[in-house]
């Protein structure tokens, strides 16, 4: 809040928008642009690039069988060091939350999308200023760089955040 002085000498108080809820609007948007793309256009595209290792890694998780890979379908899962884990590791918490399809999980990823594009926000202000921030945040929630992996459901989806 702002302070002014009236002709009276009487302190009046201005509101600003906070930086919370400016915040929180961006990251809002940020999360419809990556369902947007997610259910709207990418649902219809092939699997890119290592999508279905990740899933055999998401899955072999979700199953207790630790960070493997499945080379084929119905194939014994092999351990493998070959993917980084953590993204293959929000997939399987995905799957025992129920949340499976590919489309269950876009959604998964633009949620953690909308988080991303939050904390680039408050980075953005704690180096700089706030204003900083909102502007940083606004262009990671609406860059297709930054919104295209979550409906790809590649690993930048979580790398990226």
């Amino acid at each position: 809040m702002e302070s002014s002085s009236g002709r009276d000498g009487v302190h009046r108080l201005r509101r600003r928008p906070s930086f919370a809820l400016a915040l929180g609007v961006v990251a809002v948007v940020g999360v419809l642009v990556r369902l947007w793309f997610g259910l709207g256009v990418a649902s219809d595209m092939p699997y890119a690039s290592d999508v279905s290792a990740y899933r055999s890694m998401a899955e072999n998780l979700a199953h207790g069988n630790g960070v493997a890979l499945s080379e084929e379908p119905g194939s014994q899962p092999e351990a493998t060091g070959a993917h980084p884990p953590f993204h293959p590791t929000v997939m399987a918490i995905a799957d025992v939350a129920g949340l499976r399809s590919a489309d269950q999980q876009r959604v998964v990823f633009a949620l953690v999308g909308g988080l991303g594009v939050a904390f680039l926000g408050l980075a953005g202000r704690r180096l700089v200023d706030g204003r900083v921030g909102l502007v940083a945040a606004a262009i990671v929630a609406v860059h297709p760089l930054w919104f295209q992996p979550s409906g790809l459901l590649t690993s930048e989806a979580t790398y990226l955040r």
